[in-house]
């Protein structure tokens, strides 16, 4: 077993920035090269390649990302080694993995108290995402804060710390095993992006987890049930893979005074960020609006970040959109019994092994799908 440390790329985010398409294209879309997308989980498992992509499709998200930092300190001795080993073995055939978790970009602290990027034994180039923090704090109360039960007011005081983008750099710089931090601004195509970082060919990409149309967020907020807490977010993944709903924007909560508090907040440590982006970006972020002046939310319009009645249209549109995607389901559900039917009968007639064995795997499958 390779003793010295592995050289590893790690995308922490930052969270509302992209991480879902990426981590998405990721998970589904095998890299070229010597790049491996690799999975952390929860018990220390490490896995790669095809695997990971079969996990992917049936999970709820359609990504599968590493274990948070918090599961991690709570492993045992022996899986922090098993973990190591398996990493160290991918890397022996060549490879250099790719981890991903939007969690992580505000996990430095975990980072550096565990040790954790030594103690796997790795070397990493950290890449995280950052857009303009106003824009940012809006999609995070639709994302969280709506869902905590707390007072908008409290919530965003209690969140804006965590949109200073060039403290999280910075702190990722201090974690032990980080060899290099790159600063990407969030374009409209991150997949494409990350791909050109690592010097990847083009891939059909496809957005995920774009923001809910203002009508389908205010029924959640009606109905609390269907959106429970901050990160019972399922069923958000679950309507935009199967419901087709036009598009609207999100509700703009953030009034003219929070967006004042935040570019004054912003400014200083936004002027430090530009010396950490490349001189392309350094330009593009100078001449952006959005990171420096209100104005450029002066159509924005404002609305309640509080529950607000519902219209009968908009009812009636999730309602029948809702009954479309519904048929739709049955529909393949039946497709599926039927071929599972076939399969069942062909395999009771002919009773061969290899028929048995495509039973079983069909089974499998069957019941994940169903």
């Amino acid at each position: 077993m390779a003793s010295h440390a592995v050289h590893a790329i790690i995308h922490v985010g930052m969270p509302k920035c992209g991480s879902s398409a990426l981590q998405i294209a990721l998970s589904n879309h095998l890299l070229s090269g010597s790049y491996s997308y690799t999975v952390i989980r929860e018990n220390a498992e490490v896995l790669n390649g095809e695997l990971v992509k079969r996990l992917a499709k049936t999970s709820a998200t359609g990504y599968m990302p590493s274990v948070s930092a918090r599961k991690i300190a709570d492993w045992k001795s022996t899986q922090w080694q098993d973990c190591r080993n398996a990493i160290a073995k991918i890397a022996e055939l060549g490879n250099i993995p790719v981890f991903s978790n939007e969690a992580w970009g505000n996990q430095f602290s975990q980072f550096a108290k565990l040790d954790i990027l030594r103690r796997l034994g790795l070397k990493a180039d950290v890449v995280m995402y950052v857009r303009p923090q106003v824009q940012w704090l809006n999609s995070a109360w639709w994302q969280w804060g709506a869902w905590t039960g707390q007072p908008f007011d409290l919530w965003f005081k209690s969140s804006i710390q965590k949109a200073d983008w060039f403290n999280v750099y910075q702190e990722w710089l201090a974690v032990p095993g980080v060899d290099n931090v790159t600063v990407r601004l969030l374009p409209n195509d991150v997949v494409s992006d990350f791909n050109q970082f690592l010097e990847q060919p083009e891939a059909a990409t496809s957005r995920a987890n774009a923001s809910l149309p203002a009508y389908l967020l205010r029924f959640f907020q009606q109905h609390e049930e269907l959106r429970s807490g901050a990160h019972s977010s399922e069923i958000e993944f679950v309507m935009a893979r199967h419901v087709d709903f036009p598009k609207a924007s999100t509700p703009w909560v953030l009034s003219d005074q929070h967006i004042s508090f935040c570019l004054s907040y912003y400014e200083s440590s936004n002027l430090k960020l530009l010396n950490a982006l490349n001189e392309k970006q350094k330009l593009e972020m100078r001449q952006c609006s959005a990171w420096w002046a209100a104005d450029y939310y002066s159509d924005y319009c404002l609305e309640s970040p509080y529950q607000t009645p519902l219209y009968i249209n908009d009812v009636e549109l999730i309602a029948k959109n809702a009954m479309h995607a519904l048929v739709s389901l049955d529909r393949s559900h039946r497709n599926l019994q039927r071929r599972y039917d076939l399969l069942q009968q062909q395999s009771t007639t002919a009773g061969s092994p290899t028929t048995k064995s495509l039973l079983r795997s069909w089974l499998r499958r069957f019941t994940r799908t169903s």
